[in-house]
This record gives structure tokens, sequence and C-alpha cells, in this order.
């Protein structure tokens, strides 16, 4: 299924978004600066947490969640190799955005 980005931060309320995959390759993205670089630096984190689970036996990711003190990054698996990132100023919103993936893949 291919989400359809733009209707999807403003449904939510966050501030950015941006699909890419474990290589770091940019897809596509909405309202972010750098892309490019956000991108990239993903894809290595996703392939840290992917080695980190498989070392513990715990499976696959399908989400990644960072907060700190001024903003949440939100990533899920959306199909093989393609990860959705959001980004929100508002960490309220995580509850929000569990809700519209669930509803949207």
């Amino acid at each position: 299924m291919k989400i359809k980005l733009d209707a999807l931060i403003e449904n939510i309320g966050v501030e950015a978004g941006l699909v890419f995959n474990t290589d770091g390759v940019l897809l596509e993205f909405q309202q972010l600066e750098y892309p490019g670089n956000i991108a990239a630096m993903s894809g290595v984190l996703l392939t840290m947490c992917k080695e980190l689970l498989e070392d513990l036996k715990y499976g696959v990711t399908n989400e990644l969640i960072l907060q700190g003190e001024k903003g949440l990054f939100f990533v899920k698996k959306l199909k093989n190799d393609e990860y959705l990132g959001l980004f929100t100023k508002d960490p309220s919103k995580l509850g929000l955005i569990h809700l519209k993936m669930q509803n949207s893949l």
C-alpha cells in the first residue's frame, strides 16, 4: 500500500516526514530540511537496531521511537525495506501517530 505522506502529516498534525530504506536512500519527503542526510542517518540507525535485536533474538525491527527534549522521531516499517519517519515537536502526539498508523497500513 502506498502511503500518502502529505495527507498523513496533515491529518496527524506532525511537522515533517520521510520514507526511506535501510540503505539510507530517500524515497519521499515532506516539509523537511536536509532530507537526504536524515534518510542516510536513519538508515544507519535502523541497521544498528536490526543487529541489536538479532543479537537479543527479539526478531525484526518494526518500530523505533527517539524522544529528545524538544521533539520526537517515530519510525515505522512499511514493507520489506521501506520505513516511514515522522517528526513532531509535541511528544503527546505519539498515541495519535500509533492510531493513524494502524488505520493506514
